[in-house]
């Protein structure tokens, strides 16, 4: 019966020591968060169930050389953030003027283009907190502006694909990538 004692105690003893051994000390979570994660690297998230809130990649054709655009992590990152019940702090006449600036990079025309879209897109990203060490997911936002040559106006050359522009521009007016591509 002591035996049984015994043993009911200290088995006891030791399923509480258990818990208590896997907190984490504050130290440890510093070390952790200094420490490069795999995870902690990549800041889009993604998963089956937030699947397209990836960024796009738009690819595009001016005089049949092939470009890709896209938004860079930091130019989201830096980003204001942005709720649709606030107001834009961008707004689509100086996106616009933006986008011809860009696109004025690669041909000489750019000012007679027309805007043939803009796209208010979202994507979802981690952002880390250094003082409480926690990952909070938010959404950031950017623009996509679609523009094109003036309708019935031919590509150069005899091009083979149609002309068109694509750029991305995050909210406070920071141009995203855009370079050629090269055909796989």
């Amino acid at each position: 019966m002591q035996r049984i004692k015994l043993l009911l105690i200290l088995g006891g003893a030791t399923l509480c020591a258990v818990p208590l051994s896997a907190q984490t000390s504050p130290a440890e979570k510093l070390e952790r968060g200094l420490r490069p994660h795999p995870q902690a690297q990549r800041q889009f998230t993604a998963g089956p169930s937030d699947a397209g809130l990836r960024p796009e990649i738009r690819v595009f054709y001016i005089k049949n050389v092939q470009y890709s655009a896209r938004i860079s992590e930091a130019a989201l990152l830096s980003s204001p953030d942005w709720t649709p019940t606030k107001r834009l702090p961008l707004d689509f006449a100086k996106a616009e003027t933006i986008a011809h600036k860009e696109l004025g990079k690669l041909v000489a025309d750019a000012s007679t283009w027309e805007v043939t879209g803009f796209h208010l897109k979202s994507v979802g990203v981690s952002v880390g907190d250094p003082d409480t060490l926690k990952v909070s997911r938010t959404l950031k936002w950017y623009f996509q502006v679609e523009m094109r040559p003036p309708s019935g106006q031919r590509s150069e050359g005899g091009a083979h694909q149609p002309d068109s522009f694509w750029v991305f521009i995050d909210l406070s007016g920071q141009v995203g990538v855009i370079q050629t591509r090269r055909e796989p």
